[in-house]
């Protein structure tokens, strides 16, 4: 087996309903919202979806993990094999139920999920997810990667096992397991990291990130304690950074319509991993990145940049519209340079 990219982390489908007013619901507050006809999915599916449609021909896209034996399992385990993945590693649970996300979106586009624990994802044991590195065999130039709506523990044991193989390790927490995963130093295991701004917050103990200058000062004390990280945070509407030893970048979101963001960041990060595979590195330098032409594109984070921005257009949180063909339309649409010549080659197939 050549180079692969195999990791663990939700495989389900969702529901989503869209509030009528931008108020955060509250604790004991029940209210009426509008069922939407949107395709909802969980984070290891949307973000192996973009690795399986760009990463180079050659290096496998292996998502691991549990569904359910049931309708929905089946449906998803096609829709996952058709982007281009290899699902050998997805086993069907003869008891528990595929997992199950509700989403609540607010008009600005917004939102925010809640995700059955009680789901065959849970299934997957820390010695389960450990041998995965020795089943895949795993190891330098492959890539690990461990994400949430899975035990926390399993992904740490994975993580540790990839590490210790050499494998590029790359993990999201959600803001809740931040003190678990610092107290078990989760992150010395862990490469490049990738955190919203409540994680960020989270993870650097600051009472809240509402800044790019936040995120910055966040990226900086978490550099100090972990050195050998690599960083994506996101700011919302305000744009991301990119962060390791070498310095900081900014990323502003270039204009276009919003109709979701639920599952951009997914979208970025499946961006990030399949351009590392590709060769490209992690951020190009620390000016800020200009999305009017005047910069060439050629890192990981700005093609993550690019994927996450693109998606926004859909309210599903896969975008099956985003294709290399359609990337490179994009591109050339608005002038840009890029080096992305080996992630976008699959329009010439």
């Amino acid at each position: 087996m050549g180079r692969k990219i195999v990791g663990i982390g939700g495989i389900g489908r969702g529901l989503f309903f869209r509030s009528h007013e931008n108020r955060i619901l509250g604790r004991n507050e029940s209210r009426m919202a509008e069922r939407l006809d949107i395709r909802d999915y969980c984070k290891l599916h949307i973000v192996f979806h973009y690795i399986a449609r760009f990463v180079p021909e050659g290096v496998g896209t292996i998502p691991c993990g549990y569904i359910g034996d049931d309708a929905e399992g089946a449906a998803l385990l096609d829709m996952m094999r058709d982007a281009g993945m290899d699902v050998s590693g997805i086993e069907v649970h003869p008891s528990l139920p595929t997992m199950l996300s509700v989403c609540l979106q607010y008009p600005d586009g917004s939102g925010c999920n809640i995700t059955s624990s009680n789901s065959a994802c849970t299934a997957i044991a820390p010695e389960e997810a450990a041998r995965l590195a020795g089943r895949y065999g795993l190891g330098a130039g492959d890539y690990a990667v461990a994400l949430p709506e899975v035990p926390i523990e399993a992904r740490a044991s994975f993580l540790k096992a990839a590490s210790e193989a050499g494998s590029c390790c790359i993990a999201s927490f959600l803001a809740s397991e931040a003190e678990y995963a610092m107290e078990k130093r989760i992150l010395d295991d862990c490469d490049i990291v990738a955190l919203n701004q409540d994680e960020t917050a989270a993870f650097s103990g600051m009472d809240s990130i509402s800044s790019l200058e936040d995120a910055a000062d966040a990226a900086e004390r978490l550099l100090r304690v972990y050195p050998h990280l690599r960083m994506w945070l996101t700011v919302g509407a305000q744009g991301s950074i990119s962060a390791d030893s070498g310095g900081l970048r900014f990323y502003g979101t270039f204009p276009m319509p919003v109709a979701s963001t639920a599952g951009a960041g997914d979208a970025t990060l499946g961006g990030i991993i399949a351009a590392l595979a590709a060769g490209l590195p992690f951020q190009s330098g620390t000016e800020a990145c200009r999305w009017d032409g005047s910069q060439k594109l050629d890192s990981a984070a700005e093609f993550g940049a690019l994927l996450g921005g693109l998606s926004v257009r859909s309210m599903d949180s896969i975008d099956l519209s985003i294709s290399p063909d359609a990337v490179v339309d994009f591109i050339n649409g608005n002038g840009w340079h890029h080096g992305f010549a080996r992630l976008l080659k699959k329009e010439e197939r």
